[in-house]
């Protein structure tokens, strides 16, 4: 049951952050690329 509720949390933030950032994933995308170049 602890398993479902936290999946059930982690897709209720998700969906939240969505809300907040209408384009996270170019976002999220650029920074394991810039620090990837940094080392």
């Amino acid at each position: 049951m602890i398993e479902k509720n936290i999946k059930e949390f982690l897709a209720a933030a998700r969906a939240y952050l969505l809300e907040l950032m209408p384009a996270p994933e170019p976002r999220l995308a650029t920074i394991p690329v810039r620090n990837g170049d940094r080392r």
